[in-house]
């Protein structure tokens, strides 16, 4: 990695662990870099700044723990359907063969009444 872009990369990603002594070192002689380190300091001083900051962080969190929370809802309700139609189909197969409506109910879950619908 070139020496240019290894310090903007630690810049991003170490700004808020090092020291003042080392993010001297780190800008030495690139004028864009103090620039945004200053721009990074100035933002970090604003407490407004930081506030909005802060609540967009917790925004992305949110949302982020809101579609984990509906995979999950709905893989359960994908699985529950699954179940209702394997028990149905086993239920009409075993219709089809002649076994006994007690006997599928035994066997699949079912209600009487629930295999009786079943074509």
């Amino acid at each position: 990695m070139k020496p240019a872009l290894r310090r903007w990369v630690q810049f991003f990603y170490e700004a808020d662990k090092k020291s003042e002594g080392e993010m001297k070192t780190l800008l030495k002689g690139d004028a864009v870099l103090t620039s945004a380190y200053k721009a990074y300091q100035q933002f970090n001083a604003d407490v407004r700044l930081r506030a909005i900051d802060d609540a967009r962080e917790q925004y992305l969190h949110d949302v982020a723990s809101q579609k984990v929370d509906a995979f999950r809802e709905g893989k359960t309700e994908g699985l529950a359907e699954g179940e209702a139609r394997g028990r149905a189909e086993t239920a009409v197969k075993l219709k089809m063969m002649g076994v006994s409506t007690a006997m599928i109910a035994e066997a699949t879950g079912l209600s009487a009444e629930e295999i009786k619908r079943l074509r």
